[in-house]
């Protein structure tokens, strides 16, 4: 019994002095990347994309109806003509005709009141009779004699001569809509009828534009809308073809884009090797920000939140964010000697302890 008694408190001794190895063992603590902040003065660039819209482009429509056929260059897609060139003709027989008729209705109406003005009027019956002299009804109308008195006005407008002649002149604007004629040098993107259709007022008939200048659409956040000013140049370069080419800002829209929260930018640029349609990317350089400090975005976490590290212990922050480029996030809004994470820790969380290890690179 006495030999049992004394094995049992051996034992006892034995386990109590024993160390527990869960217990004793210490949680090791990660070394990770950390930057001071230092904010000073930055270069910014704005990363864009947008789509090239010919500047100069004309929607062309038909005012009036009849057969339509071509000029010397065939209404088709692609074709290019030159200032002035006809781009296509509507049958406008019935209508010269007409305006013939009516001409010819004008001059009876003018020779009719020609007695009166001979001896009423005898101070500018000479113009008079050299004026319908000029009247031809295969040709324009001539401007009407300069009225001189409100007594030979009104007996003009009496025997209906001023009506006649603005009716007329109405007339033959109408006859001139039936030729189109090209309002600059350009190229036809889009015909969208075809020699001997029926052409019907109001109906389109292709797109019209200027090949070789062309204005870009860009997107940025409205937040970055005070950071740039018309006239900053920014460079574009595209992924399909080399190059680049140099656009200016000329147009800044005043309304924010109630879904993506953007304001869109228009650049100018001339380029005979690029086409409407194409995107090009480009940065708009030189925007100097005072008192700013940039973080490599991928340190952010949903691009809202980093981690400050405090007596070796993580805490999170928010900063204003107040612009992201490709690579980094710009703000103003942390105190200088600020300790920061300068990389993306697995499954890093406030309160966690680390031992932060200086860096001076992004």
């Amino acid at each position: 019994i006495l030999l049992i008694g004394i094995s049992v408190v051996v034992y006892k001794l034995f386990v109590a002095k024993k160390e527990d190895p869960l217990r004793s063992a210490v949680a090791p603590v990660k070394p990770v990347k950390s930057i001071m902040v230092k904010k000073g003065e930055l270069n910014l660039s704005l990363d864009l994309t947008g789509r090239l819209i010919a500047s100069n482009r004309i929607e062309l429509f038909s005012e009036v109806q009849g057969v339509m056929s071509s000029g010397s260059v065939s209404f088709k897609g692609g074709n290019a003509f030159r200032k002035g060139q006809l781009l296509l003709s509507i049958d406008d027989a019935e209508a010269r005709a007409a305006l013939i008729a009516q001409r010819s209705t004008y001059i009876t109406t003018v020779s009719q009141i020609m007695p009166d003005i001979q001896i009423d009027y005898p101070g500018v019956n000479a113009k008079w009779k050299t004026y319908l002299s000029e009247l031809d009804p295969l040709k324009e109308i001539s401007k009407m004699p300069e009225i001189e008195s409100d007594k030979l006005r009104l007996f003009l407008t009496s025997r209906g001569l001023i009506s006649a002649f603005y009716s007329l002149r109405s007339a033959e604007v109408r006859n001139k809509k039936y030729q189109i004629y090209a309002p600059f040098d350009g190229v036809l993107t889009d015909a969208l009828v075809t020699e001997g259709s029926l052409i019907r007022p109001g109906q389109a008939l292709g797109s019209f534009i200027h090949p070789n200048e062309y204005e870009l659409e860009a997107s940025i956040p409205a937040k970055d809308v005070g950071l740039v000013q018309v006239g900053t140049k920014a460079e574009f370069h595209s992924a399909e073809m080399p190059g680049t080419w140099e656009a200016k800002l000329v147009r800044i829209n005043s309304k924010v884009d109630a879904n993506s929260q953007s304001v869109r930018l228009f650049f100018s640029l001339q380029a005979s090797e690029l086409k409407e349609g194409q995107y090009l990317n480009g940065k708009l350089p030189g925007i100097l920000l005072s008192n700013h400090f940039a973080i490599a975005r991928r340190n952010l976490i949903n691009d809202r939140f980093l981690f400050a590290i405090r007596d070796s212990t993580l805490f999170r922050l928010e900063p204003n964010i107040e612009a992201f480029t490709e690579e980094w996030a710009i703000f103003s809004d942390v105190q200088d000697d600020e300790l920061l994470l300068n990389e993306l820790v697995s499954g890093a969380f406030e309160g966690m302890k680390v031992a932060p290890q200086m860096s001076d690179k992004q």
